[in-house]
């Protein structure tokens, strides 16, 4: 998804996805499967060889990290 689509997403699109590759493991790859390429937490479990209770405390951790960074960033643009 990541080079395809590139050229076809908004420039904010970009700032999120960049900051979404910036967060640490653990939170970025259950991120990005289901946000960016729609698996389910049960499927990204099965994926990543995970619990799925553990998939979904990583995107719930990693959303929260992701609001700070979102904030941080625009509190910078000011």
């Amino acid at each position: 998804m990541y080079l395809e689509t590139m050229a076809d997403v908004s420039e904010e699109e970009k700032e999120i996805l960049e900051l979404v590759l910036s967060l640490p493991n653990r939170y970025k790859n259950s991120i990005y499967l289901y946000y960016f390429e729609g698996f389910s937490t049960e499927e990204i479990a099965r994926i990543l060889g995970k619990a799925p209770s553990t998939i979904r405390t990583q995107l719930e951790r990693g959303r929260k990290l992701l609001r700070t960074l979102i904030q941080e960033e625009k509190s910078h643009e000011v």
